[in-house]
């Protein structure tokens, strides 16, 4: 039987195989972790941008009633005021932005709440009501969220015209 004899390029061969093997597996693992990266902050501005919109949606469609919306100017900007009765007695809800965070109170009317005292929503660096132009149902509420991006939503009440008592 022929024994093979082992050359310096048998050896070269893996070697070489083997690095090309391992740069792949490196450029391949640094990708991922780029498109990870970039996903995962696009979908941090979706919810930043979607989340605002969505719950002040909310808000004023669970408040759609006669007398139940009112727009003040509140601590560092605009509020939204959702007036509701519990109890035979009327309660507020107010939205607002403070120290670049979006925040909601729930008050005994005709209270205003202290702005410290709210529960923190979300982030947020500030929201502005603008009725200007609009139908007196219909306002707009652009959010500006913390890295600087504009979001707005435009609302229109079923069964009243918005209260601007600013």
């Amino acid at each position: 039987m022929a024994v093979r004899k082992k050359h310096h390029t048998d050896y070269f061969m893996v070697l070489a195989l083997f690095s090309v093997y391992a740069i792949c597996a490196l450029l391949l693992a640094a990708i991922g972790a780029t498109v990870y990266r970039d996903t995962a902050t696009v979908m941090k501005h979706n919810y930043d941008e979607r989340t605002s919109i969505l719950y002040v949606a909310e808000k004023v469609r669970q408040h759609d009633a006669e007398g139940a919306v009112r727009i003040e100017r509140f601590a560092q900007g605009d509020a939204l005021v959702f007036i509701e009765p519990v109890d035979g007695q009327e309660y507020e809800t107010w939205l607002y932005v403070q120290n670049d965070v979006l925040y909601e109170a729930f008050v005994a009317s005709p209270n205003e709440p202290d702005p410290v005292f709210g529960q923190p929503i979300m982030p947020m660096q500030s929201m502005l009501i603008d009725m200007d132009g609009l139908s007196e149902r219909s306002f707009a509420v652009t959010f500006v969220t913390v890295d600087g991006r504009t979001t707005s939503l435009h609302l229109t009440l079923d069964s009243h015209k918005a209260v601007d008592v600013r």
